[in-house]
């Protein structure tokens, strides 16, 4: 078992409240169940720290006093609420382990959306498209064998150009001659996300994940990116980053959902607007 000490910890309500209380927390912290519960026996948790029983109990009962300057109101600010002999409830260890598990998971999804560009160059580079007479045609022509056509007129061959042999299909990026649709590279939506938005985190990712679907699922011009950057502006920075991970991990092409919707932030919020880029 494992629990992960946050730094605010040190600068809190329990600030100066002694080296035995901070020790007694973090056995605590680390030895706490998934279900927010702990067992401690001030005789073993003596030997394990090094102090007396005494000690143990006295920090135990100081850690089941209400703190009216606690971070967490829940339960009059107390940390720890007995439950028999040796069972506590640890009020405050579902808050931070949520906060564990979100920056965990935004961790994955940065490896994630990097190993899925990395897989989406190696797929680009294997199909190494090339230019002939101003049309595209796949490399894998090249490796047609040569001496297939070995009784054939070689100086009507030479005259051949690639489209005599590959299927037109193959040649034109669109088969029905309609004009194949543009769309804004990863580094261009980047480049117009503001530095000091909120939000700056959970864009970058969504211009990631974007950048690695077809072009007809993709922004088109900067100003359908921008729009998307004001709809994002308007969300808490938690609701937004939940949505975009979300529907990056389900391979979603927008994030926006209804449940999402509804957790909107209201212009009368006092949120600054999102115009043209700037705030």
């Amino acid at each position: 078992m494992y629990g992960k000490h946050f730094a605010q910890m040190y600068s809190g309500s329990m600030v100066g409240s002694g080296p035995l209380v901070f020790a007694i927390w973090g056995y605590i912290i680390a030895n706490a169940n998934k279900d927010s519960t702990v067992e401690i026996n001030p005789v073993v948790t003596a030997a394990q720290i090094g102090c007396s029983v005494e000690d143990v109990e006295a920090t135990l009962v100081f850690l089941q006093q209400p703190d009216d300057n606690s971070r967490t109101p829940d339960d009059e600010g107390r940390r720890l609420v007995k439950l028999d002999n040796f069972s506590y409830h640890v009020v405050t260890h579902s808050k931070y382990s949520s906060i564990q598990k979100d920056e965990e998971r935004r961790a994955y999804m940065r490896k994630y959306m990097a190993e899925k560009r990395a897989r989406v160059k190696e797929d680009s580079d294997d199909v190494n498209v090339n230019k002939v007479n101003g049309k595209q045609s796949l490399a894998v022509l090249g490796h047609i064998d040569k001496d297939t056509d070995k009784d054939t007129d070689k100086d009507t061959d030479k005259d051949k150009s690639i489209e005599d042999i590959a299927p037109s299909s193959l040649l034109s990026p669109n088969p029905q001659g309609k004009k194949v649709a543009s769309r804004l590279s990863e580094n261009q939506m980047l480049s117009l996300i503001p530095d000091d938005a909120i939000f700056r985190e959970a864009a970058e990712t969504w211009a990631a994940y974007k950048s690695t679907l077809p072009a007809s699922q993709c922004y088109r011009s900067e100003q359908s990116w921008k729009t998307a950057l004001k709809r994002m502006s308007r969300y808490p920075v938690p609701v937004l980053t939940d949505a975009i991970e979300q529907a990056v991990s389900n391979g979603w092409k927008g994030w926006e959902q209804e449940s999402v919707k509804s957790q909107l932030e209201q212009p009368e919020s006092g949120r600054p607007a999102f115009v043209d880029g700037k705030y």
